[in-house]
């Protein structure tokens, strides 16, 4: 192999070993997220604006279905064989490799603009993991030109390679492994998804409308939306906390329409008098907590961290939130001793009890109690039907 195309290979070699990390966490954190199975956001969800998370879970994160990280990373497995192809053929082979590596590339920036135009322009949102997934795509792109040595290519010229014997059924390892590779995880991990969905909006369709009035609690979103959404949660609750990263998600890459209420409903007898027996012994030392960080307009990132923290929460944690979370010491334990947290509290305890509430998390969305709420696919349903 010649110094000129050397470097193009290597370069390529090497941004193909990134783009996989990036793929697979992307994958990953999207059936997480979808399936409500994420303990956390995305390290590069770090506010309204730069969400990883709300992007990754958008309407624009699939294609029938299928998440298009899923259908990147077959894309990339592809270019990846060209490449090594190209490596081990002749110099009229290597051609033949360079350009199909070429036509590869070129889709993918195709892809590139559309999903870059979704994410700035629609839902103005930036996805830090998805620039440099564009950027990789960019250079492979690059590397690609560099390898064909006339890339001024012909209608002609691709007819005659796509023509070729294997090369359609290359181009099929794409759809195919990605409808596979997702149906195998969607059968192992939720195979009853679709009944669930049906189940869900029939239920929230038939159930009773409650009037919540929640002023001044946390809120995300717009507050005129069309699709409003009250949560009912437990901070010590494990499914409270993988609903959370899932519910702020959507929220936020439907932000025009959609407007979420979070309430407290500890699982705690010391302040929940309709908990009889036992429960979480700290939830209501951390929904006053959370309360207190809400007056300090801090809330969110206090929510943030008792859920990251669950399973190390203890009696002196409040003192650490406050460290961390940046909150005014004096301030914060003032409002702890004060009554006023408390009433705060019980109103909202007495809210889901009225609402019906039997365990959380406990999604409502315009009023009525929607099953299996902190899921994606469900939330979409309901969504639907409500434009």
């Amino acid at each position: 192999m010649n110094i000129k195309a050397r470097w193009p290979t290597v370069v390529a070699f090497f941004v193909m070993l990134i783009s996989f990390g990036l793929y697979f966490y992307s994958i990953k954190q999207h059936y997480d997220l979808i399936y409500g199975m994420s303990n956390s956001k995305s390290f590069c969800s770090i506010s309204s604006l730069m969400d990883c998370d709300a992007v990754n879970t958008s309407s624009f994160s699939e294609v029938f279905g299928i998440p298009v990280a899923l259908l990147g990373a077959f894309t990339f497995v592809i270019e990846f064989l060209l490449l090594l192809a190209y490596r081990g053929f002749g110099e009229e082979e290597k051609q033949k490799m360079a350009r199909l590596f070429l036509y590869f590339c070129t889709f993918n920036m195709a892809v590139v603009f559309y999903e870059g135009f979704a994410m700035f322009f629609i839902l103005k949102l930036i996805c830090t993991i998805c620039l440099s997934l564009y950027l990789c795509s960019l250079i492979l792109f690059v590397c690609a030109l560099k390898l064909v040595n006339k890339p001024r290519y012909s209608m002609g010229q691709m007819r005659s390679d796509f023509s070729a014997k294997g090369v359609w059924i290359i181009l099929a390892i794409v759809p195919l492994g990605s409808l596979l590779a997702h149906g195998m995880y969607k059968e192992s991990n939720f195979g009853e998804l679709d009944k669930i969905v049906t189940n869900s909006i029939a239920d929230w369709q038939a159930n009773e409308k409650i009037d919540f009035f929640t002023d001044k609690a946390p809120d995300l979103g717009n507050p005129k939306g069309k699709f409003q959404i009250v949560e009912f949660s437990d901070f010590q609750c494990p499914h409270c906390r993988r609903a959370s990263p899932t519910l702020h998600a959507f929220v936020n890459s439907h932000r025009d329409d959609a407007h979420f209420i979070f309430q407290s409903y500890p699982l705690d007898p010391s302040c929940n008098k309709y908990m009889k027996n036992g429960g979480h012994d700290l939830a209501c030392l951390m929904a006053k907590a959370s309360l207190c960080a809400h007056k300090q307009g801090k809330f969110w990132q206090a929510q943030d961290w008792i859920f990251e923290n669950q399973e190390s929460l203890n009696l002196l944690s409040t003192d650490t939130m406050v460290t961390a979370v940046g909150l005014d010491k004096s301030s914060f334990q003032a409002c702890l001793a004060d009554g006023g947290v408390g009433i705060e509290l019980a109103e909202q305890i007495e809210r889901g009890h009225l609402a019906g509430i039997q365990g959380t998390p406990a999604v409502y969305v315009n009023g009525k109690h929607l099953p299996f709420g902190h899921l994606t696919p469900v939330l979409n349903a309901a969504y639907k039907l409500t434009q």
